[in-house]
């Protein structure tokens, strides 16, 4: 059977209430709670199969609820070169039949630090997680993240995205959108390139990606309510 890992990072606010809908077809499900993530997942009633981090984003006392909540939690050092998440990545990564992985509260959106956004997108450049960030998605209430190597991808509308963001993370070659409100023939791009606010032609049609080398960070992206 195939695991399906659910992330929760520490950033202020995460989505948790949209886990149901990436658990459709799962398997066997793994909750990791990163620093105040573990914290998010208990408050929500999820378990916590595993919660990691040095944990300087709780409290003492919330610090003991944890310890009686959680199935296994690990406490390390806060003098580190690695991040809480890259910590937990790097764990997710080794973990066997591990075929999908739901990060939730690593972008932010609806507050958190810039530098924490910056890193956690830059994830996808760091060769140790060159296997796992292709079957990673990072999600917000409003935006969902997904990394491509090399390929030809039909991209589906997912839940009533309103627009479609296709952002080069690198150079790259051979660069085709189509089936979509505005397509791109094939272009390469000697730097990173945001195509913003693209739009599905319908719900039932995928729009097409197509590149040759290089990498894209494409977005599902619904716009907030003012």
């Amino acid at each position: 059977m195939g695991v399906t890992v659910i992330i929760c990072a520490g950033a202020p606010h995460p989505a948790l209430e949209l886990i149901p809908t990436y658990l459709d077809s799962a398997d066997q499900v793994y909750f990791i709670g990163v620093d105040r993530g573990a914290y998010h997942l208990m408050q929500q009633g999820y378990p916590v199969d595993w919660a990691m981090g040095d944990f300087d984003s709780v409290t003492a006392s919330e610090y003991e609820e944890l310890q009686a909540y959680c199935q296994q939690i690990e406490r390390v050092s806060s003098h580190k070169d690695d991040t809480d998440l890259e910590l937990a990545l790097a764990y997710v990564s080794q973990m066997p039949n591990m075929t999908a992985c739901y990060i939730f509260g690593a972008l932010g959106s609806s507050g958190g630090r810039l530098d924490h956004l910056i890193l956690n997108l830059w994830l996808a450049h760091q060769p140790r997680f060159s296997s796992l960030i292709p079957r990673c998605l990072m999600i917000e209430s409003d935006t969902v993240v997904q990394f491509f190597n090399p390929g030809v991808y039909q991209i589906q509308p997912g839940t009533n995205p309103q627009y479609l963001s296709i952002i080069t993370m690198s150079p790259v070659k051979g660069l085709s959108i189509q089936q979509a409100e505005y397509d791109l023939s094939p272009t390469d791009f000697d730097y990173p390139k945001a195509y913003i606010s693209n739009e599905f032609i319908d719900t039932s049609t995928p729009i097409q990606l197509e590149f040759h080398s290089g990498m894209v960070c494409v977005m599902w992206v619904k716009e907030c309510e003012k």
